[in-house]
């Protein structure tokens, strides 16, 4: 299966330090939004099977991003988004917009989670976000996104109190269940 990254913007409600998008004057685009179902149809056609919307925040664009998973679920591809979670600032709010993404056919939801991103968006929010993915049957993960220095372990540890799943994941503690669906 052919899958493929899709930027339908490159606006970002934060800018973080490591981010290529992050520049002095960052350009904040959007495609339109019949160009991009345009897009998506013509991949379908080409044979891609999976598309993760990404770029900037897709969440910025919410009713958009609905409509473009509702129209990749309707062409059979597989959807995943990937969020720096600023919208899950409560279990309910993430739980209501995890709910419409999965009646649109959203397949995974993928956290981004660093002491860059979360210079900006709280800790709290990436818990929200898993345990609404949870609650909601959609599949997630945090990308941890670490240089794997000492300043990183307060991070680390907080993915692994919290029993998230994510990626990397250098130590593995055998036999530990998780109130969030896995055993590590």
């Amino acid at each position: 299966m052919r899958k493929i990254a899709f930027g339908y913007s490159t606006r970002c409600n934060i800018k973080c330090a490591h981010c290529v998008a992050a520049g002095d004057v960052p350009d904040s685009k959007k495609m339109e939004l019949g160009r991009a179902k345009e897009i998506i149809r013509q991949m379908s056609k080409a044979g891609v099977g999976g598309i993760s919307f990404t770029a900037g925040e897709p969440f910025i664009y919410f009713d958009d991003l609905l409509e473009l998973v509702d129209l990749c679920r309707e062409l059979n591809i597989y959807t995943r988004v990937v969020t720096n979670s600023y919208w899950a600032n409560s279990l309910e709010k993430s739980k209501e917009r995890l709910g419409l993404l999965k009646e649109c056919g959203l397949c995974q939801l993928r956290m981004s989670y660093s002491r860059w991103h979360q210079q900006h968006v709280p800790r709290q929010n990436i818990l929200n976000a898993a345990r609404g993915c949870v609650e909601k049957g959609i599949d997630y993960f945090v990308s941890f996104v670490t240089d794997f220095s000492e300043e990183d372990d307060e991070y680390e540890h907080f993915l692994r109190d919290n029993n998230l799943k994510f990626f990397p994941e250098p130590l593995i503690y055998a036999g530990r269940a998780d109130n969030l669906g896995r055993k590590t």
